[in-house]
């Protein structure tokens, strides 16, 4: 059994890790074929978190687990697809809504010093090794 420290340990580097490969996707869009859109690219990315979770919990499970699992699964499966939708109209939303929302955004808190600038390529943040998109560089 692990102790308090290594739990509190372990979860915060599963934290850091996911909002680390939260904003993959453009970076991958830039590495990737012409022909690769947005919305493929965040299914695949969806997929491979699914099976990368359901992996680390099925190789943690215990006897107790698979019994509340078994009572618990409908609302597994409602989270699952509500993580889905929301990734995949994120997306749209930002391919709807392009980079005026975010200069509406800036004015309505009357942000006068900070000049807006966005790169459709991502190539500056690949440049920059950013770990993930949107980045803020002041």
């Amino acid at each position: 059994m692990r102790s308090p420290t290594c739990k509190v340990q372990h979860a915060t580097f599963a934290v850091l890790a996911a909002a680390a490969l939260f904003g993959t996707t453009g970076t991958v869009l830039v590495n990737a074929p012409a022909t690769a859109d947005p919305y493929s690219v965040a299914a695949i990315r969806l997929l491979i978190g699914a099976a990368t979770l359901t992996a680390v919990a099925a190789s943690r499970r215990t006897s107790a687990d698979r019994r509340t699992t078994q009572r618990r699964w409908p609302t597994s499966v409602v989270g699952a697809i509500g993580v889905a939708v929301f990734q995949l109209c994120y997306f749209l939303a930002v391919d709807r809504t392009g980079i005026e929302a975010a200069g509406k955004f800036l004015k309505s808190i009357n942000v006068e010093h900070l000049k807006l600038y966005a790169d459709p390529t991502t190539k500056s943040g690949t440049a920059l090794r950013a770990l993930g998109m949107p980045t803020t560089i002041l």
